[in-house]
């Protein structure tokens, strides 16, 4: 029989922020959220357009990346990928197969910061110091958060900051896990690649990471015109009605409604999906072609990318610690229109921590 208390939970709140302009007067807006967003694994392009996009734009975000397999943490502190990685571009990395809930967790953010999830017993034994996690109620701590700046000036070979980190990474905890890796070099002239040449020369197992993309073409659907003036939930209703393919015409109440109240074309609406690991810098540059596109293109309505995070990632915008217990909501869409006004949307989860019980 189920406990009654259990059906008493109310679902997770989700915070939306959402900033409505035109990139002539704040591009700095979309730039910075783009940038904030380190660790991306969905990303989906939905045009509605009687023309085909050009192939910048089919092919999807360049996502090359790359996974390793039982790569000690110490590894990420060596001088050569100090020197050859973390100081001569941005790298992002993370944990792979591990549960921010509980698991020890591992990021590494563009901005060359090593962030550590670890359970009360790994931290205890780790020796460094670090930050109960803000999610966690329990007395004491099940999980604490441990931050080393890799590019920062104390942290280099032969000073102490340094010393002491390696020894504790190289004797207190020897951490091991798989990884997830990409690196986007300062000079384009270096191939992105050889971050991944640089593990496998020192023995450990690399191989390219799984990549999916998903196209599908909905024929002569209502599709609003004027998009960027309708009330926001109906914008996320209608545009997760046409990403899961419902019958937004017939079926989805607040397509529905939408489509009653807004004036309509029918166009052939074409989805775009695209599954992996794509860093910060990546999304700039996809989103950017995105924005040329569309610019002055006035057979195109509108153009929305939606960008979603990893539900397991130590951080979720900039080095904000990740929701545990709760729906890990980091994720945002951008609706941009041939006069370059836009739509941002973004979803930052609920900033509190879980009840463990019901009243």
């Amino acid at each position: 029989m189920l406990a009654p208390e259990v059906w008493n939970f109310k679902p997770p709140s989700v915070a939306l922020q959402i900033e409505k302009d035109n990139l002539k007067r704040s591009k700095h807006f979309v730039e910075a959220c783009i940038a904030d967003h380190h660790f991306n694994h969905g990303v989906t392009l939905i045009s509605p357009s009687n023309n085909k996009l050009p192939g910048n734009l089919t092919s999807g975000p360049y996502s090359d990346y790359y996974k390793i397999s039982d790569l000690p943490v110490v590894e990420l502190i060596r001088p050569d990928f100090l020197h050859n990685f973390i100081q001569n571009g941005k790298v992002s990395m993370m944990s792979v197969g591990t549960k921010i809930d509980c698991d020890n967790c591992v990021n590494i953010s563009p901005a060359g910061m090593l962030i550590m999830s670890l359970e009360k017993v790994s931290y205890e034994r780790l020796g460094l110091e670090g930050k109960p996690s803000f999610f966690c109620r329990l007395k004491p701590p099940s999980r604490y958060i441990v931050k080393i700046d890799l590019a920062a000036e104390c942290f280099k070979p032969k000073k102490k900051n340094y010393e002491r980190v390696f020894k504790c990474l190289m004797h207190n905890l020897k951490l091991k896990m798989d990884f997830a890796v990409a690196w986007d070099p300062s000079d384009t002239s270096v191939c992105t690649s050889s971050i991944a040449a640089y593990f496998d020369s020192l023995g450990y197992k690399v191989k390219t990471g799984n990549k999916a993309n998903n196209v599908r073409q909905m024929m002569e659907v209502p599709v609003p015109n004027d998009l960027l003036n309708v009330e926001s939930e109906e914008i996320v209703g209608w545009l997760g009605a046409v990403v899961t393919d419902c019958d937004v015409a017939k079926w989805f109440d607040c397509s529905k409604e939408l489509l009653q109240e807004n004036d309509t074309t029918d166009l052939p609406v074409r989805v775009y999906q695209w599954t992996g690991f794509h860093t910060s810098q990546q999304m700039t540059l996809f989103i950017t072609d995105v924005i040329h596109h569309v610019r002055n293109q006035n057979e195109i309505p509108w153009i929305a990318v939606h960008v979603q995070g990893f539900e397991d990632s130590v951080v979720t915008w900039k080095t904000n610690e990740n929701h545990f217990h709760q729906s890990a909501e980091n994720s945002y869409t951008l609706i941009i229109d041939p006069t370059e006004q836009y739509l941002l949307f973004k979803t930052l989860g609920a900033n509190r921590k879980a009840k463990t019980h019901s009243k």
